[in-house]
This record gives structure tokens, sequence and C-alpha cells, in this order.
């Protein structure tokens, strides 16, 4: 499958990149997802409907992500997983088989589960269902280099915090260059994303994470059980 193969490609990367070290990949970017609450003074260039969404998601940031970001693995990541860097193996049928990518400008030093939520953020655009798609890219990446339970628990929100930076980058491109009528259409597929998004519940989010990791989906379940077990009835004798 295409988003699996995509999936575990980044995951590859992402093993290799696990010890790599360069100073220079300690800066300041503003496609860095940790970052995103970047985007707040910008705000009043969104009509009101807009503004909704991305007020929602840089609430989601600061209560799931920002209190968390310490405890995340943190590497060197490529941070640009876009349709236009990801090169295919062309001898596979329908060149499904992703086998490189390109163009490494972006890369920083990051929390490492960012560059999935890009690579995330990209490929399901367009998708009807774009959650279980986000779910085959995460199969294949965990296939690959394992993710720590944390992490997915941010996946979710950090693919919204990629979407509202594109969105907040491309109205600041418009603001600057109003005669670019491209600028002004370019960001529709991200839009229809986060609108798509911003319907999907946290909880389900995560749990179809976890599952596609092939962990129980729910994370209180064993606790759950735990604590209802002290309250069974015993059995009766007949």
């Amino acid at each position: 499958a295409p988003l699996e193969s995509l999936g575990k490609a980044l995951g590859m990367l992402g093993a290799a990149l696990e010890t790599f070290e360069h100073p220079h990949a300690h800066r300041n970017l503003k496609w860095d997802v940790i970052t995103m609450p970047w985007i707040e003074p910008h705000l009043g260039l969104f009509p009101e409907s807009q503004k909704i969404i991305l007020l929602h998601f840089l609430s989601l940031f600061k209560t799931e992500v920002a209190p968390r970001q310490k405890q995340l693995r943190h590497s060197v990541i490529y941070n640009d997983a876009n349709d236009y860097n990801i090169l295919l193996n062309p001898t596979t049928v329908e060149a499904s088989e992703v086998i490189s990518f390109i163009d490494y400008g972006d890369a920083l030093y990051s929390c490492t589960v960012c560059d999935l939520a890009i690579a995330i953020a990209y490929a399901v655009m367009d998708k009807p269902d774009p959650l279980a798609a986000a779910a085959a890219v995460v199969r294949g990446y965990h296939r690959q280099f394992p993710l720590q339970e944390l992490e997915v628990a941010v996946l979710f929100p950090l693919v919204a915090a990629r979407l509202c930076i594109s969105v907040t980058v491309s109205a600041l491109n418009r603001s600057a260059h109003p005669e670019n009528k491209y600028l002004q259409i370019s960001d529709r597929t991200a839009w229809d994303l986060l609108e798509k998004w911003k319907k999907i519940p946290l909880a389900l989010a995560h749990y179809t994470f976890r599952h596609a990791c092939g962990w129980e989906p729910c994370p209180q379940k064993t606790a759950f059980n735990q604590w209802i077990s002290k309250f069974k009835a015993p059995a009766r004798i007949v």
C-alpha cells in the first residue's frame, strides 16, 4: 500500500537520523511543528470561520502537546515529507513504493514524531477517510521505527499543527503579495483537511493510531479491568 510504504520509508529515515547530530540543526524555523503557537498573533488575517478552526487547534496544542514536549524524543528530523519531495520506485506496479526523499533544506533538531505528523498532514489531503489513511502511514512507520506511547498520544494535534502553520504561511504570503492569485488558492486542500480533522474526536484518533501500532486501542483498559474486577459479584452456589 502506498501510504504504508511512505510510513516505512520515513521510519527508516527516522531510525537513521536518531543518533545523527549537527550544530546547524539547532535553529529556529517557522516550519518547526513544535513552535506552532507563533501563528497566534496572525489570526486577524483570517475570516471568523477559519479563525475558529485555528483557535480550536491552538487550544488542543497547548493542552495536549506543550505540557508533554520535554518528555518526547528529540532528534534531527527531515521535516518536509510532502508530495513533491517523495521519490517512488518506477519499476513497481503503479509506482507505489516510496524509495527515498529529496530536499533536506528544512531539516532541524525537533521532536522526532513531528516528521510523522508532517508526512500525514500531506499524505491524507483529499482522502475520503483521512483518519484511516493516517493510520496506514503510522502502521508503516511503527514497523520500521517503533513509536512511543506518548508520541502516539500527541500525533493527532501535531498533524493539525502542521496544517495550521501551512495556512498561516499562505495567508502571510497573500498579505505580502495580493496580486498573486496562485497564493490565494494553494491552501484549499489544507483547509478542507483541517475542517475534517476538527470533526474527529481526539480519543478516536488516539485509539486508531494505537491500534495501527498493534497496541490495545484504549490505554486505560487494563486499569479499568483491574478496577471492575473488584466489584464482580461472587459466584452463586446452586
